[in-house]
């Protein structure tokens, strides 16, 4: 089993720091190792997940140890009050900042990419520094859709 480490813990909250490849939540129909299966297992209680992570990302999540905690955290989420900040590495060189504003829609097969029948969708970004043919980039995600940077950046 693969152990997240804890970051911030208090009587509410627990934050710990995913690694990449384990999911936040198992995926529908899966009965497999996840993040809040395991601090529901170091805690000997319920938790609350208050946000995700992709399974490919890697970073700090915030867990709820009660209902109301829950409640108020959700809404910090949803009024775009929480800043959610990433370091992404993409192929190629860039420079300067920018905003990426276009619609996102998750097709049927379960990709997600621009569409103008999408839900609306707002990425920052500003490079921190080059990596050779890569570029490593603050990314701040104003919306917080399904795979928005992979879905922003591809496009």
């Amino acid at each position: 089993m693969i152990e997240t480490p804890v970051v911030f813990e208090d009587d509410r909250i627990i934050a710990v720091n995913k690694p990449v490849g384990l999911p936040t939540i198992p995926g529908r129909g899966e009965i497999a190792v996840a993040v809040n299966f395991e601090i529901e297992r170091r805690l000997r209680k319920k938790i609350f997940v208050v946000h995700r992570l992709d399974l490919l990302a890697s970073g700090i999540l915030v867990f709820a140890k009660d209902a109301d905690t829950h409640r108020l955290l959700s809404l910090e989420f949803e009024e775009r009050r929480a800043k959610k900040e990433y370091l992404v590495a993409v192929l190629g060189t860039m420079s300067g900042s920018g905003e990426i504003n276009k619609p996102l829609r998750e097709f049927s097969s379960g990709r997600v990419a621009p569409a103008s029948d999408g839900k609306r969708a707002v990425t920052r970004w500003r490079v921190e520094r080059a990596l050779g043919g890569a570029t490593l980039l603050k990314v701040e995600t104003l919306t917080g859709r399904k795979h928005q940077i992979r879905a922003h950046f591809s496009s």
